[in-house]
């Protein structure tokens, strides 16, 4: 008995050890996502810019500007991004951002039209973003200055 007992123990634990452990993937942006047509456009943009474009997801900050439904999260080979798309490159240039250092954390609120979907809605950061406009995406970075220099270089 005790052996049959030690033997389940070393394979269940086998078991166990062998598992590995992964973030689960993610979701993919449907193309019945609103944004899904600027997303794959901008990630063409973005592979033309020798970046490697690993994943294409819905993004949080969808609707954050009012009656902008189109927002995509970028995973690439060179960090994480993500992009609200406005309807052209005028409404898009219309957007200024005001960063306000509070203790350790940054505080974003945004002016132009459209305003974001509450009136004073601001983002909260632990880590400085960093925003570029490129035709009718409004692309923001966390915390990543090699990303965004990357970026800033080639989508001049």
């Amino acid at each position: 008995m005790k052996l049959f007992l030690l033997s389940f123990l070393i394979f269940f634990q086998s078991l166990f050890s062998s598992a590995q452990i992964t973030a689960p993937p993610d979701p993919t942006m449907p193309p019945s996502d609103p944004g899904y047509a600027d997303a794959r456009t901008f990630a063409d943009v973005l592979r033309t810019g020798g970046i490697d474009v690993l994943s294409i997801s819905p993004s949080k900050l969808t609707g954050f500007f009012r009656g902008i439904p189109k927002a995509a999260f970028y995973r690439t080979d060179k960090g994480i991004l993500e992009a609200i798309f406005f309807p052209d490159a005028e409404a898009a240039a219309k957007i200024s951002v005001h960063e306000t250092p509070k203790g350790e954390r940054y505080i974003y609120s945004f002016t132009g039209q459209p305003h974001p979907r509450s009136p004073g809605d601001t983002m909260d950061s632990a880590k400085r973003m960093q925003f570029i406009t490129y035709g009718n995406a409004f692309i923001l970075i966390w915390g990543d200055d090699k990303l965004y220099e990357t970026l800033r270089a080639f989508l001049k």
